[in-house]
């Protein structure tokens, strides 16, 4: 299984990184590592992923608890009830999630 990121940098605001593929054990520290090397603000974009298991739900877990990142899952994403059951906190697109960071 594997993954792909696709950093976007923010002209007046934060980086958008778009993920796409699959996050599991095997590679979920690989991810997590990944995604702490980028510097600043990140609103991460995870419509894109077709699959994502507990050791990628505790990946983002770390991640929200040690940097400024905001996560999206759109509404018709395979992602989506799972994230609400676990209490995952996310937005449904970027533009909504960049705004809090406009404030």
């Amino acid at each position: 299984m594997a993954y792909t990121l696709h950093i976007e940098p923010g002209t007046a605001g934060p980086v958008t990184v778009r993920v796409a593929g699959e996050i599991d054990v095997v590679n979920a520290g690989e991810f997590e590592t990944e995604v702490k090397a980028i510097s600043g603000p990140l609103v991460l974009d995870l419509g894109g992923l077709d699959y994502l298991d507990s050791a990628g739900f505790a990946a983002l877990d770390a991640l929200l608890s040690r940097r400024d990142l905001t996560v999206v899952i759109p509404p018709a994403s395979k992602l989506r009830k799972v994230a609400s059951l676990v209490g995952l906190p996310h937005y449904d697109d970027v533009a909504a999630a960049g705004a809090p960071h406009r404030e």
